[in-house]
């Protein structure tokens, strides 16, 4: 997701890539935004990886404690 907002004084390019799974578990939805802050690479390198990594939690297989998972 790349777009270029602008106000009176200043144009700003986001540069975001997001995650959108509503069917990530079951009974669960995962929805991520990863904030580029001006630089595009490590954003996308999370939407890429992040899903992987999550599943591989221990506390997440166990679906136990989702915010230390997380």
């Amino acid at each position: 997701l790349k777009s270029i907002q602008s106000s009176k004084y200043q144009a700003y390019i986001v540069e975001d890539a997001h995650i959108t799974n509503p069917q990530f578990e079951p009974d669960i939805g995962l929805f991520a935004v990863f904030d580029g802050h001006g630089g595009l690479e490590c954003a996308i390198f999370c939407e890429k990886f992040f899903e992987i990594k999550l599943r591989e939690q221990p506390e997440l297989q166990a679906r136990k404690d989702f915010g230390k998972a997380l």
